[in-house]
């Protein structure tokens, strides 16, 4: 059986997805865990309040796993142009 991934969705809603296979799926991925796991400490360091809620332990796993197979996320500012732009 595949392990799922958790993700956040701007509704603050969760959506399973199996884990990525392709090349394209794990950068998205990392990506994703990257911008979320930033947000999430913002709001810990009281920069920003609201938004979904960030499952931060999955997130720091998928990234951890993406970056053992050679993936590294975008810049970051790349990263709130894709996600909040």
């Amino acid at each position: 059986m595949r392990k799922l991934a958790k993700v956040i969705t701007t509704e603050g809603t969760i959506e399973q997805f199996a884990e990525p296979e392709t090349p394209e799926q794990w950068q998205e991925v990392v990506n994703a865990a990257r911008f979320l796991l930033d947000l999430e400490s913002s709001r810990q360091y009281g920069l920003i309040t609201g938004g979904p809620i960030v499952h931060a332990e999955r997130a720091a796993e998928l990234l951890e796993r993406g970056r053992q197979l050679g993936f590294c996320p975008d810049p970051f500012d790349k990263l709130v142009e894709r996600y909040l732009g």
